[in-house]
């Protein structure tokens, strides 16, 4: 079903640079937003692959992942990562490009795609509706489209490699340019994910996380082939670690966002804050000797902040791919919603977009937290055939395929049911219920709106302006017609 972010790629991007990316571009402005909650999958994410690999205990790989960023950044700056940049990213692509050649060695690609579908993993076409079915056509094109939204619309990460393009139309080729680039990453993902099943397809490895079966593979099947290991631990480390390139082409390839371009970030805009703050309630000067000294300790703080959220993202028993899901849902469809309604509805005024976002970070927080503790977990295709007790360590339902998706047990009643709502859904939940929040608040407690006309048209998408200057016109020529005719009486 993963494949179907094709068609949202197609989507979602051309939403970004058309209807976000031309009032952003002009305001130049900046946000953390939910960048140090995101930060803990960036940070576990590698830092399981190394311990997976090498043995390393991973608290103890967490740890040094995250110091080792932090002074990167620190003695670096921001322009640490910008000529190793490049080369990390052909690192990226160089080795998954050899870990589907590789795992193809002692197989063909009709194989892997018979055993699939023997596997009933080639399903492209669940129309299920249900909101509870977490990989759905639905739930992937409609949910997808928000969670690209949120990571390359209103996050703070992406809009900084935006804001240094010399103008707009560069910026949205970089845009656009996520099309390809993310296209062929995830087909790289699906065949190895392909690639994997068929070769574990008679007997689930061992393991204590399903994050560690791509390390294990590469361990099992490909160890013995000098230097791919370092390779496939470069390009996590590439992909994780690294300070996301601030200039031209190859700005925001990479789906994930990186340690040292966050805690960069983080940093930039908390001297920015204080430097504001400071400066103009006189409590004391805070010049650029002093921002600097402070900006060089704060990514220490940030990744002491992150070491412990990833460990915690060490507890969730689910993929790093929808553990990110997950938190740019939650903490990035409220933050997306502001922004729809800062463009979209220039009579909600301030109030009422606090309101607004304030509930939809309740209601998404509640979601994705009382899914977690209630564990509404879903039923899982079988993993495991024609193997030995033994060796049978992750659980699975052996469910028919048409219930795959569903939570196992229906244990819940009347509300309880929303937090059975797949993650995908996540996103769009916080957008609408900022929304119609804002809205609504707006209508009851705002009072009236007629004073909207001081908001700038700059500052609404070019959708909304597009309709409102025929209306504009006609006003005008309405008044003119006005005057001219008490000017004749």
């Amino acid at each position: 079903m993963i494949l179907w972010f094709f068609l949202v790629y197609l989507i979602a991007f051309p939403l970004v640079a058309f209807v976000f990316l031309p009032v952003l571009h002009r305001l130049n402005t900046t946000s953390i937003y939910e960048t140090l909650l995101y930060n803990s999958v960036a940070l576990y994410a590698p830092s399981l692959a190394l311990s997976s690999l090498t043995g390393i205990p991973l608290i103890l790989s967490i740890t040094l992942s995250a110091v080792l960023s932090a002074v990167y950044i620190s003695f670096g700056g921001a322009k640490a990562g910008i000529h190793t940049s490049a080369i990390q990213m052909l690192v990226i692509f160089a080795s998954m490009a050899v870990l589907v050649a590789i795992g193809l060695r002692n197989t063909t690609l009709q194989e892997v795609l018979s055993t699939a579908h023997n596997g009933h993993r080639l399903n492209l076409y669940d129309l299920r509706m249900d909101p509870r079915v977490r990989h759905s056509i639905w739930s992937v094109v409609i949910g997808g489209t928000g969670n690209v939204l949120c990571l390359f619309a209103s996050n703070q990460l992406s809009m900084q490699k935006y804001m240094v393009m010399k103008n707009l139309k560069d910026a949205q080729r970089v845009v656009l340019l996520n099309i390809p680039f993310n296209a062929f990453i995830l087909l790289t993902y699906v065949s190895t994910g392909l690639i994997v099943y068929q070769y574990y397809a008679s007997c689930h490895p061992q393991l204590g996380s399903t994050n560690e079966l791509l390390p294990r593979f590469v361990l099992d099947a490909l160890s013995q082939v000098p230097g791919i290991i370092g390779l496939f631990a470069a390009a996590i480390y590439s992909a994780g670690i690294r300070q996301k390139k601030t200039c031209q082409i190859l700005a925001n390839m990479h789906i994930f966002s990186t340690l040292s371009s966050s805690f960069a970030a983080l940093s930039a805009l908390l001297i920015s804050d204080a430097t504001t703050s400071f400066n103009k309630g006189k409590i004391m000067r805070f010049d650029e000797k002093r921002a600097v000294t402070v900006a060089r300790f704060l990514p220490i703080i940030f990744a002491f902040l992150t070491v412990g959220m990833a460990i915690l993202c060490s507890k969730l028993k689910t993929i790093v791919l929808q553990i990110s899901f997950i938190v740019f849902g939650a903490a990035g469809g409220p933050v997306l919603g502001s922004f729809v309604v800062g463009l979209f509805f220039k009579f909600v005024r301030g109030q009422a977009a606090l309101a607004g976002i304030v509930s939809s970070i309740l209601i998404s927080f509640m979601v994705a937290i009382g899914s977690a503790i209630l564990k509404a977990d879903p039923v899982q295709l079988p993993l495991v055939r024609d193997c030995r007790a033994e060796n049978i360590t992750i659980a699975s339902q052996m469910q028919l395929p048409e219930n795959y998706g569903y939570v196992k047990i229906n244990q819940f009643y009347g509300l309880e049911n929303i937090f059975q709502v797949s993650y995908q859904y996540y996103s769009i939940i916080g957008v609408l219920s900022n929304v119609i929040v804002s809205i609504i608040w707006q209508h009851c407690f705002g009072g009236s709106s007629s004073n909207c006309e001081d908001v700038p048209d700059e500052l609404l998408s070019p959708m909304v302006r597009s309709k409102l200057q025929p209306v504009k016109s006609n006003e005008a020529e309405q008044n003119l017609m006005e005057k001219q005719v008490t000017d004749a009486v």
